[in-house]
């Protein structure tokens, strides 16, 4: 009915609204179903903002719902669709940063570390793109320092035989300031002196505080 009054983008709002309410309510399938219809009604240049909303409600409904792929597809459509305005108005959506930093921590429950670490390295330049303060700058620098330690846990579960695909990974996340990462690695690959000198570990069981880290 509201679309035939007002078109579609007043009917796509009223689904948008309606699909974060049942976001916010844990209906995450009801939720979907709302904002993928938002999605199909607001895909228009003079509702660019709703649609960018849509696409991030829909990420999230997807991700409550533990379907992480269909999840990270709407996510990346949505940063695509705020990095796309730089192009147009030289200017960068400030929804960029919390969208790559719920991408990266989305490529953690996978266990893409690859992935982690392309997400990570666009941090960099969106912090100079948008200007940001000295406290969202330290808040940036917090959230990446907790997944510095998630990303370690998954390298410190990584099965026996891969343990030879990690010989050039302490270089790389030393280059990304990864440290506690690289410590991870480094103690896989079997350089325990290694890390008690750079990182001032104890003397005490490696493996014993690697098992703490990962419980």
């Amino acid at each position: 009915i509201e679309r035939e009054r007002n078109g579609d983008r007043a009917a796509g709002e009223l689904r948008l609204q309606r699909g974060l309410q049942k976001l916010e309510r844990k209906k995450a399938y009801d939720a979907i179903d709302d904002l993928a219809q938002a999605q199909i009604l607001l895909a228009q240049e003079d509702s660019r903002d709703e649609f960018i909303a849509a696409l991030c409600g829909t990420g999230l409904a997807y991700e409550s719902a533990g379907l992480l792929y269909a999840a990270r597809a709407n996510l990346v459509s949505a940063l695509d669709r705020c990095l796309y305005s730089w192009f147009k108005e030289g200017a960068i959506d400030r929804r960029a940063l919390p969208l790559l930093k719920k991408l990266a921590w989305l490529e953690l429950q996978l266990g893409r570390v690859p992935y982690v670490l392309a997400w990570v390295k666009w941090f960099g330049p969106i912090l100079v793109a948008l200007s940001l303060t000295e406290e969202e700058t330290k808040e940036l620098e917090q959230e990446v320092q907790a997944i510095d330690r998630v990303l370690g846990i998954l390298i410190l579960r990584t099965p026996h035989e891969d343990w030879a695909s990690l010989t050039r990974l302490p270089d790389l996340l030393s280059t990304m300031g990864l440290e506690m990462s690289r410590a991870a690695s480094l103690f896989m690959l079997g350089y325990e002196d290694k890390v008690r000198a750079e990182y001032g570990a104890a003397d005490d069981d490696m493996d014993q505080f690697a098992s703490q880290w990962i419980a």
